[in-house]
């Protein structure tokens, strides 16, 4: 069977249009995603001396975390875009204004806690020392004590069984529920 010249140069053209390279724009764009890509897997590069527990802030890309437990705790927000690694709090500040409220000087040289919960949309934040709770302000490094909760309140957060039923007669097993008690103190939430 013979071959026209027509048909050579229409294979020869599908072929290179199928091996040829990725337009600039389409390079930049895979270039963009690898190197964000990248900079996720090296996250490990930028830790030095243990693990992370990463906790996401509400602009979905940045996160904190905390190292140096419990001798010299420091808080650190990461924010991946912008590649920075920074202090989320003035150590020196929040042992001030916490020595104030605790009598006496907070234990180590870090912060005295490792944990904690934003509020009021990551203008204040929630943590505990020495089994008391406390939020502070970032505006102004103010601490104040979280009243504790009531004994019906303590209550509530230890799991309840509801309902008398056993797999054996009804075929339906006693249910655990739990409810937490909201950041601000006044609501609970529970399952049924």
């Amino acid at each position: 069977m013979a071959k026209s010249k027509g048909t050579t140069v229409v294979i020869l053209v599908v072929s290179l249009s199928v091996i040829a390279p990725p337009t600039p724009a389409q390079e930049a764009l895979q270039s963009e995603r690898e190197a964000l890509y990248y900079r996720y897997m090296e996250f490990a590069s930028y830790v030095k001396g243990g693990s992370v527990e990463p906790h996401w802030m509400a602009d979905g890309s940045s996160f904190w975390y905390a190292e140096g437990h419990p001798a010299s705790t420091t808080i650190w927000k990461v924010d991946p875009r912008a590649n920075t690694k920074t202090p989320l709090f003035d150590t020196e500040r929040v042992r001030e204004a916490l020595a104030a409220v605790l009598g006496h000087e907070p234990p180590y040289e870090g912060l005295p806690f490792d944990d904690l919960t934003f509020l009021e949309g990551e203008e204040a934040v929630r943590f505990t020392v020495e089994d008391k709770e406390f939020t502070l302000r970032f505006d102004t490094y103010k601490i104040s004590r979280v009243p504790s909760l009531s004994d019906e309140e303590r209550r509530r957060l230890v799991p309840q069984r509801i309902g008398n039923y056993s797999t054996h007669t009804s075929g339906v097993s006693d249910v655990d529920i739990m409810e937490i008690l909201s950041p601000d103190g006044r609501w609970f939430a529970s399952v049924r």
